[in-house]
């Protein structure tokens, strides 16, 4: 009995899979007016300059490098005028614009992997992220709360406590997570903010 019940769950998990990925596809909320904003068109050797030349990016520069089937992730400088939050919006920019597959994107420092998420994951987040324009993407809040569960040590652990399925709760634990975990163990790990201009 438990082993048909898991077959069970197991198509129910693949069939939700499918549904979200085509209605994903087909949602023009998720489309942008934007052609140069338009998922999953920019080949991973041009990632990198088209990410950190972006206004959206508010100057925040990164290296994105492509090791195998792995997308590596490391922030180089934040400006002492940017919010370290802007972060989350260049990832989630990154998801979205970069064109090839790929496995994992890590997030790395110097070559030290602090985290991982699986490319599949992240690559339907970015799909979902559109910014700049006014009634389009997901909520951002949502899209946090679906990153930070899926985020994983390098080791393959959860990254964030279990989320319970409280929409407070879950958004409160996501928002703690980024802000006590990921950006000091990524963002901020070896004193990336630039000093402000006076």
């Amino acid at each position: 009995m438990i082993r048909r019940t898991s077959l069970v769950s197991a198509a129910c998990a693949l069939l939700m899979t499918v549904a979200s990925a085509v209605a994903q596809e087909t949602d023009p909320r998720f489309d942008s007016a934007d052609p140069a904003k338009a998922p999953f068109t920019v080949p991973l050797d041009q990632l990198e300059q088209r990410i950190n030349s972006d206004p959206a990016a508010d100057g925040i520069k990164m290296s994105i490098a492509v090791d195998g089937r792995v997308l590596r992730l490391d922030i180089l400088s934040v400006p002492g005028t940017t919010s370290v939050a802007a972060t989350q919006r260049v990832v989630f920019m990154t998801a979205r614009l970069g064109k090839d597959d790929y496995d994992e994107m890590r997030f790395s420092d110097e070559g030290t992997d602090v985290f991982v998420i699986d490319g599949k994951t992240v690559r339907s987040i970015g799909r979902q992220f559109v910014w700049g324009e006014e009634g389009k993407g997901q909520n951002p809040i949502y899209l946090m709360r679906l990153f930070v569960d899926a985020l994983k040590r390098p080791d393959g652990s959860r990254a964030a406590p279990p989320f319970n399925g409280s929409l407070m709760g879950d958004t409160t634990r996501t928002m703690e997570f980024l802000n006590q975990q990921f950006t000091p163990a990524w963002v901020l790990r070896n004193d990336t903010i630039q000093k402000a201009q006076p």
